[in-house]
C-alpha cells in the first residue's frame, strides 16, 4: 500500500471516529433531555402531594365520628411522648388523581417525614374507603422503607 492508500486509511478513520463523537454526542443529547422530563414529572406530582399535616390524624373523608379525631389525636400525641415515635394518619375518599395507591402514599411519607430523623421512628397509615377494592386494602408507608 502506498502513500496515498495510507493516507486515505487515516481519513477514514478519522471520519469514523467524527461520526462515532456525533452518536454519542445526540446520545447525551437524549439521555439529558429524557432525564429532565422525568425530574419535571416527578416535580409536578410532588407538588400535588398535600403539605404535612398538622394533626395527627386527618379525616377528609368524614368517617370518623364526632369527637374521633381529637380522641385519636390525644392518644398519639401521647403516644409520641411516651415512645419519640410518630404515627399519622390520612384518611381521604380515594387516591388522588393521576396517582396510584403505591406511588401517593410513598411519595407522601416521603415527604411528610413522620418520626425523628435521627431514631427513624414513623408511620403513616393511609385510609382511601372509596378507592376500588380497598376495603382490605390498607396502605402503610414506612418512613424507613421510603427514605430517598
Amino acid at each position: 500500500m502506498g502513500r496515498d492508500g495510507r493516507a486515505a486509511g487515516r481519513a477514514g478513520r478519522a471520519a469514523g471516529r467524527k461520526s462515532s463523537l456525533r452518536c454519542i454526542a445526540v446520545l447525551s443529547a437524549c439521555v439529558a433531555v429524557l432525564s429532565s422530563a422525568a425530574a419535571l414529572r416527578a416535580d409536578r406530582y410532588d407538588d400535588l402531594v398535600p403539605p404535612k399535616p398538622q394533626r395527627y390524624v386527618t379525616d377528609r373523608a368524614g368517617i370518623l365520628g364526632p369527637g374521633e379525631p381529637e380522641a385519636l389525636n390525644a392518644k398519639l400525641e401521647q403516644f409520641e411522648r411516651d415512645t419519640s415515635s410518630q404515627i399519622l394518619v390520612w384518611i381521604d375518599n380515594k387516591v388522588p388523581e393521576g396517582f396510584t395507591l403505591e406511588d401517593f402514599t410513598v411519595r407522601a411519607a416521603q415527604k411528610w417525614g413522620a418520626g425523628h430523623q435521627k431514631e427513624d421512628n414513623g408511620a403513616v397509615l393511609f385510609v382511601f374507603p372509596a378507592t376500588a377494592g380497598s376495603a382490605s386494602r390498607w396502605a402503610t408507608a414506612w418512613r424507613a422503607r421510603c427514605r430517598t
